[in-house]
């Protein structure tokens, strides 16, 4: 790899780190400036957006300011499948080469798998998006960092030939026991993984020698009570990322914890509630659009999230904007006979003892089925506790439960555990 490529990382890094403190209407302005170029290169060189655009009358030239940005249609990952298997080209930068990108998957929890390629150039913006959020959380560049995920195909990057934030994954498709002997065996000094994992790792690492310095949490809701209890275990400080397949790193937590920094001269994210934008503090959908993804771009894209935005200013200096948390995925939202929806927050299930893992499924309005891995203290009465948490959490309304007992939780093919699937 040639030196240039090293110093070429660490200007995109140097960028970021730069670009943080400025103020906001600086940032404001990097944001629309980017989402110029960006809107300009779709239209003319990705066939998607090109027909998006002219169907509904759209020049690019018209979208000068963030508020612009609603006169284009969201798009949706079925949009992509659908452009994907129709023609590759149909939705990637008609000068790129598919075959001298990286491919990569997203997990495939709300169907088939969407695939994702990824140029040499959007790889550097990726991985100086990782280092950079990784640097400001305090990892070093020598530290080692230890991810258990999802096993899967993984080549180094630039960092990694260089000496800097060495990678290793650990498979969690293993015995726990497994991989609680690696990590004690191991020395590193940050683990990342997902909350799921990290309350299973719980129940057992106590008399063992594992001890991060930092470590991350991604990829599945994280809460209040969810990250005092991993801190508590693992002595040490929990960091939260937000990102996607599609995106990577697209926001991360900072040591005052109030909120995820969204890189915003990087991407502009939109929550929206029936399609118009909420106020800061309300909850709604989450739309990214991504201003470096030129091999295959993401515009106002569904991305599958809920979440809330603030308006607030975080104490850390850095002026980025702030995601103040992610309440999970639409998906995970149930509907209940009367038609409400209520969030997957009503059905936690954590206090009951005796239940090490759980999932509900719910395959029609008035029926869950709720699959519970069972630990220590496990008893009939756990099952009794399940139903009644169950039941108050349905707001009392009517809904048949049906309780049971297996030996695992079957994950997505990137191993992320989805605590509630709603076939309604």
């Amino acid at each position: 790899m040639p030196i240039i490529d090293y110093f070429f990382g660490l200007k995109k890094i140097s960028d970021l780190r730069r670009n943080q403190y400025l103020q906001r209407d600086e940032l404001l302005k990097i944001q629309e400036r980017n989402l110029r170029v960006i809107l300009d290169h779709v239209f003319r060189n990705v066939r998607l957006y090109y027909s998006k655009f002219k169907q509904n009358g759209i020049k690019p030239n018209e979208i000068k300011k963030l508020e612009d940005l609603a006169k284009i249609p969201l798009t949706t990952k079925q949009e992509i499948k659908n452009g994907l298997q129709k023609n590759v080209g149909y939705v990637l930068n008609k000068n790129c080469n598919p075959n001298k990108c990286r491919i990569s998957y997203t997990s495939g929890s709300t169907g088939m798998p969407l695939r994702i390629y990824k140029s040499r150039e959007d790889l550097y913006h990726h991985w100086a998006r990782q280092a950079f959020a990784f640097f400001e959380c305090g990892v070093k560049f020598r530290d080692k960092i230890i991810r258990v995920l999802f096993p899967r195909e993984r080549k180094d990057y630039w960092l990694q030939k260089f000496g800097i934030l060495r990678i290793e994954d650990v498979s969690i498709n293993q015995p726990i026991h497994n991989i609680i002997n690696k990590l004690s065996k191991s020395k590193f000094e940050v683990l990342q993984s997902y909350p799921s994992v990290y309350l299973l790792l719980s129940q057992y690492i106590q008399n063992c020698e594992i001890n991060p310095r930092i470590i991350f949490s991604a990829a599945e809701t994280l809460n209040e009570k969810v990250r005092r209890e991993i801190n508590s275990v693992f002595n040490t400080e929990l960091f939260e990322l937000y990102g996607a397949y599609e995106f990577g790193r697209v926001a991360f937590e900072c040591d005052q914890h109030c909120g995820m920094h969204i890189i915003s001269d990087h991407f502009i994210i939109e929550v929206l509630r029936d399609g118009e934008q909420v106020s800061p503090g309300e909850e709604g959908e989450i739309v990214i659009t991504g201003l470096h993804n030129y091999t295959m771009p993401f515009i106002r894209y569904r991305i599958g999230d809920i979440g809330i935005l603030s308006d607030e200013f975080c104490n850390c200096g850095r002026n980025y904007p702030l995601i103040k948390s992610i309440e999970g995925k639409i998906y995970d939202f149930l509907k209940l006979p009367s038609g409400q929806i209520i969030s997957p927050r009503n059905l936690e299930l954590k206090d009951i003892e005796g239940i090490s893992e759980y999932q509900i499924i719910q395959p029609r309005r008035d029926k869950l089925i709720v699959h519970l891995v069972k630990s220590e203290g496990f008893s009939e009465n756990s099952i009794i506790e399940v139903k009644r948490n169950i039941l108050s959490g349905c707001l009392g309304e009517e809904v048949d439960i049906s309780v049971k007992v297996v030996e695992s939780i079957v994950r997505g093919q990137t191993g992320k555990r989805r605590f509630i699937i709603s076939k309604v």
